[in-house]
C-alpha cells in the first residue's frame, strides 16, 4: 500500500488549493439505478458552475445509456443486434472495443455476446420459470463473442456474424454503468473538480480524496450474518461489487444469480459475491462479473493478470478470498 506517498501528495495539494468543506451532491435515475455525484469544489467556486458541470456529467451518462442500453428499443445496441452489425458511432465504438478486449483478457468470464441469453433469463426471472429447452439451446448456440469476426480494417465497422452463421447479440450490462461513471468523472476532472465521486448502483468511481481525508470511504456489503460490512478508503480508482448474494431468484427450489453462466445460459447457482478494485470503474465493473463466473480460486489467481488491483470474493461457505485484512487498495495511478 502507498499510504505514505499518498499522504504526501495530499498535503502538497492542500497547500496549493483550498477546498470547500461541504460537497455539492446530486442524484439522477439512470440505467435502471440511481446515480449519485459528490463533488468537493475548490474554495470560492461558484455553486452554479459546479452544478452545471454535474448536469453535463449526467448528460454524458444519458448519452451512453441511449447508445448502449438493451432495454431501449431506439438504442444503437438494439439496432446493431437487429442488423447483426454496422458502423458504430463515436460514442458507442469505444464501449464495444473495450468490451471485446475484456472478453479476451478474461477468457470469456466476462462475455458481452450473451444478449440472446439475457433476454431469455429476464423472462425467467419475471415468470419464475426456466426457459424452454429448445429456446435455450438456440440462444446458447447463437451466443458468445469468441467466434465473432469482429472489427474490419480497424474501422468502426463491427460484424456480429460468426463463421458458422450464428448471430450473437450484444449485452453490455456488465460494464456500461462503470463506463458511464468513468466518463462522468473524466468530465468533472477536466472541469476542475478532481475531488469527485460517482456512485452508479454497485459501481463506484472516485478521484482525489475529500479534503482532510486519506480517501473516499466505500462500504462493501457482505450479505452474511457472521461478517460485518467492510469499509475501505479508495482514491483514483473504481470499486465494483456483484454477485448472487445480492440479486437472485428461486426457481423450482434452486437459487439463481442475475449473472449468467456462459456455459449453461442460466444464472449462476453458486452463492458468490465479488468486489474488485481497479484503476477505473469500467474495469472493476466487468471484472466483478468475471470473478463471479470464474469462481473464487480462479479469480484470486487471475485478477492481476486481468488488470485489476485487488479482489475480494465471498461465498456461502464462509470463504473469503483474500482475508478481509488483506483486501487492500493501492493508488491506481
Amino acid at each position: 500500500m502507498k499510504i505514505v506517498s499518498l499522504a504526501l501528495v495530499w498535503w502538497v495539494a492542500l497547500i496549493a488549493v483550498a477546498y470547500a468543506a461541504e460537497p455539492v451532491v446530486a442524484e439522477c435515475p439512470l440505467m435502471g439505478t440511481l446515480f449519485k455525484v459528490v463533488v468537493y469544489p475548490p474554495e470560492g467556486a461558484q455553486r452554479e458552475k459546479v452544478e452545471a458541470a454535474i448536469d453535463q456529467a449526467f448528460a454524458i451518462a444519458t448519452q451512453i445509456d441511449d447508445v448502449a442500453s438493451d432495454y431501449k428499443s431506439s438504442s444503437e445496441l438494439r439496432g446493431l443486434n437487429i442488423r447483426h452489425g454496422g458502423r458504430l458511432s463515436v460514442t458507442f465504438a469505444p464501449i464495444v472495443r473495450e468490451a471485446e478486449r475484456l472478453m479476451k483478457v478474461t477468457d470469456g468470464a466476462y462475455d458481452p455476446g450473451l444478449g440472446r441469453l439475457t433476454v431469455l433469463w429476464r423472462e425467467s426471472v419475471k415468470t419464475r420459470e426456466l426457459p424452454d429447452p429448445d429456446a435455450l439451446a438456440h440462444a446458447l448456440h447463437h451466443s458468445g463473442l469468441d467466434g465473432v469476426r469482429g472489427w474490419h480494417n480497424k474501422t468502426s465497422l463491427f460484424s456480429l456474424d460468426k463463421n458458422d452463421g450464428a448471430l450473437p447479440h450484444l449485452d453490455l450490462g456488465g460494464m456500461a454503468k462503470g463506463y458511464a461513471a468513468d466518463r462522468m468523472f473524466d468530465h468533472l476532472k477536466a472541469a476542475g473538480y478532481p475531488r469527485s465521486a460517482i456512485v452508479a448502483g454497485g459501481d463506484v468511481r472516485v478521484g482525489v480524496a475529500p479534503p482532510g481525508r486519506m480517501g473516499w470511504p466505500v462500504t462493501i456489503r457482505t450479505a452474511r450474518p457472521d461478517q460485518d460490512d467492510l469499509t475501505i478508503l479508495a482514491v483514483n480508482a473504481g470499486v465494483s461489487t456483484s454477485g448472487a448474494l445480492y440479486q437472485n431468484v428461486v426457481i423450482d427450489g434452486v437459487t439463481y444469480s442475475h449473472i449468467l453462466d456462459p456455459k449453461t445460459g442460466l444464472g449462476l447457482t453458486q452463492p458468490i459475491a465479488a468486489t474488485v478494485i481497479a484503476a477505473n470503474a469500467t474495469l472493476s465493473d466487468a471484472l466483478a462479473t468475471a470473478a463471479c463466473v470464474a469462481g473464487a480460486e480462479a479469480a484470486a489467481a487471475k485478477i492481476e493478470d486481468w488488470g485489476a488491483i485487488s479482489v475480494r470474493v465471498v461465498t456461502d461457505e464462509g470463504v473469503t478470498i483474500p482475508d478481509a485484512d488483506e483486501f487492500y487498495w493501492e493508488d491506481a495511478k
